[in-house]
């Protein structure tokens, strides 16, 4: 995926990181819920003690 965004993105642009998701969780509206999908992503990182 990288060799493909590469020619059509700037560098800067190309994402550190990617992770493949079952389903994007969406608002009554049918708008991607950001706040749920990074929850969803990123659960076992904010899984942790944040003392």
């Amino acid at each position: 995926m990288r060799r493909s965004l590469k020619t059509r993105l700037a560098t800067y642009k190309i994402p550190q990181t990617m992770k493949v998701v079952d389903q994007i969780p969406r608002n009554a509206m049918g708008k991607i819920n950001k706040k749920q999908l990074v929850l969803a992503v990123f659960a076992d990182e904010f899984s942790g003690d944040e003392s």
